[in-house]
Parts: C-alpha cells; structure tokens; sequence
C-alpha cells in the first residue's frame, strides 16, 4: 500500500494507490488516514466517464447548490466522483477539478512514470479534500467535502458503483446514498427531497426524480423522443407503480436509497457479475441495464 500526500496553496489532498485484484478490501481494511467526515449522513457517488469539464461542472455547481438548502450540515455531506478509467479522462475536466483542489493530474502522471519503471501497477487514485468551493464566494459552512476516485484502466459503470458501495459506504456506513451520473444537473432543492423523504418516512427504501433533457430541440427525433421517453415514463410508469409502493427501476443518473435497506443480498446481487462469469441469456439481459437490479431485489 502506497499512500502519497501533496498540498497546494490553501488546499490540501492526498492520493492513495491501491493493488487492483483487491481494491475493495484493502481501501475498506487499510490505514489510510480518511480525512473527511467518518460518519456522514449523505454520500453522493458522481460517475463519470469522457465528459468534458461542463458537463462536470454543471454536475457539481448543481450538487453545491443543493448542499446550501439541505437540513444536514455540509461536514456531514460526502460528494465521491469516481472516473472510469484515467486515459478517458478529458484534460479540461482534470484542469477543472485540479483548480478547485479536488485532485492532481501530476501525482497520476508520476505514479504512472513509476509503473513503468518497474514499481507496482496502479489501479486507482484517490483525493480527498474537505474544503471545496464552487463558487467564487461560498461561506465555510457550505463548503464541499470531496473524493476523487480515478480508475486506472475502464472496468464499466458497475465497478465504479462497487467501489463506491462497498468500499467508501461500507467503511463510513451513510444513512443515504445517491447516485448522480456527470452531466446530470439537480435542481437547487432537489436533492433534499429525495434525502427528506428517508427522515419522513422510514418504510421508504429508495427514492428517485424526474430526469428531463437539459434543454430539449425537440425538431430533432431522437432527441424529442428521449425527452418523451422521459416524461412519459416518470408521469405514468413511475407514478402508477409508486401507488403499489414498488417502483421497478431507480435511474441511476439520479436516484437515492436508504443504505441499510440495500445491505446484504441486494447489494450481493447487484454486484453478483463482479464476480461471476454470466453464461444465461436472462441474467445477461438483466444486467445490460444494472440499474432494475436495486429495485427489483
């Protein structure tokens, strides 16, 4: 285990490297000096993959925007951004987070020219930073507590998921989890009304919004059909089965869930092709889209 620290002007983060066959384990077991808070009341998993520093920005502009009218206090908030692979990361939004302190572009390269010189493989990169702004002027109290996790090689939206679930969550154990993809941007309050909704009512399990197409050009076809989609299945599909109190699907673009409600085998099959070769068509189908899993069990 290599853990290497660096500071800049006013900011301070560290990045941590870890052996890929058990990445999960040893981040969970190991002595890394967790800096942020060790029991937060939220965590919110931001997955990226190629999207450029506006789309990322808008993410996180939305997510601090939000964090200003929660009823939690923003130390007990945990934003983790975990990029799918470092050589699909554009270089504007590793400039972007570089200059808000949320990582460094020249610990990753010099770990990398290590590998090559015969030291260890790489297989993430992780920053911490518990005092982020977004804005040129945020009061400290609204500051943002941030993880930056940068897989070395692409391994899929799953496993970014089941570093963020059973790694971070299962050693500082939230009270709720959201899942927001890069590129998604929340309405101010909206992410405290998916949190609330666990405090008013505790047989909820999960909870989801509405996802609409940031500024629709409804004159081009699929893009005015992906917006129909939408609409159409938030106002009747979700609408009809939340009557039941089951909703089949929770988009992982934009939805929470209680974390004690998906311990144990929910989380053991959401991550059950981690770790199996899936041979049947249907588990296969299943899987395509691994966001009904959550749901359904």
């Amino acid at each position: 285990l290599l853990i290497r620290k660096a500071t800049a002007s006013r900011r301070g983060f560290g990045a941590a490297y870890y052996a890929y066959d058990d990445l999960v384990d040893t981040f969970r077991s190991s002595a890394h000096p967790y800096a942020l808070c060790p029991s937060p009341r939220l965590c919110i998993c931001v997955t990226m993959f190629n999207e450029e520093e506006l789309e990322l920005r808008r993410t996180l502009e939305g997510i601090a925007e939000n964090i200003k009218h929660m009823r939690v206090p923003a130390s007990d908030v945990v934003v983790c951004i975990v990029a799918d692979g470092r050589a699909n990361l554009p270089a504007s939004a590793i400039a972007f987070m570089e200059s808000k302190g949320m990582m460094s572009g020249e610990a990753m390269a010099e770990q990398g020219r290590l590998v090559e010189d015969g030291a260890a493989r790489t297989a993430v990169h992780i920053f911490e930073n518990k005092g982020v702004s977004m804005f040129l002027h945020t009061a400290p109290e609204h500051l943002m507590s941030t993880i930056v996790v940068v897989k070395e090689r692409n391994a899929g939206k799953l496993s970014s998921h089941h570093w963020f679930f059973e790694g971070l969550c299962r050693r500082v154990e939230p009270d709720v989890i959201m899942l927001i993809d890069a590129g998604t941007k929340p309405q101010p309050k909206a992410l405290e009304a998916l949190r609330v909704e666990f405090d008013e009512n505790p047989t909820v399990g999960g909870t989801c919004g509405e996802l609409r197409v940031f500024q629709p050009r409804c004159f081009q076809i699929v893009n005015a059909a992906q917006s129909f989609e939408y609409l159409y299945s938030h106002i009747m599909d979700k609408a009809m089965e939340s009557m039941f109190g089951f909703i089949s699907v929770l988009p992982g673009a934009f939805s929470a869930y209680r974390y004690k409600a998906v311990l144990g085998r929910p989380l053991e099959k959401y991550f059950w092709c981690e770790h199996n070769v899936v041979t049947n068509p249907f588990v296969s189908n299943m899987y395509l889209a691994e966001d009904r899993i959550l749901g359904f069990e």
